[in-house]
């Protein structure tokens, strides 16, 4: 487990092989067949571009899911993907007080299936 210090700390609960991202039913259509692209925020991206921002546990996916509601994003779900790796295996970016997400790229993505 991760440890943030200095927030209001949450554990990030990684399980081999999978993690959690919010997206909207939009991306999810394709999602669920194991099918994704850049989104218009980071198509043209050199940083973002051709990767995924994961979350390593459910409970850290309903903070930042709430938090994109906030901005208003409407109708987002939260979906369980597999990945080639185990997700600390790939770059990470601590976000306090949500855990830690994961850069995953496009290609190490698998199948998306709905949790809410």
């Amino acid at each position: 487990m991760n440890l943030i210090k200095g927030t209001t700390m949450l554990f990030n609960k990684v399980k081999p092989g999978e993690g959690y991202r919010v997206m909207s039913n939009e991306e999810f259509r394709g999602a669920r067949k194991g099918e994704y692209s850049d989104s218009k925020y980071t198509q043209n991206d050199p940083d973002q571009s051709g990767t995924k921002w994961v979350w390593g546990s459910k409970e850290s996916e309903k903070i930042w899911k709430t938090r994109l509601e906030s901005y208003g994003e409407k109708g987002a779900v939260i979906t369980k993907i597999k990945t080639r790796k185990a997700l600390p295996k790939y770059k990470s970016f601590d976000y306090p007080p949500e855990g830690i997400a994961y850069k995953v790229p496009i290609k190490d993505l698998g199948k998306a299936t709905k949790t809410d």
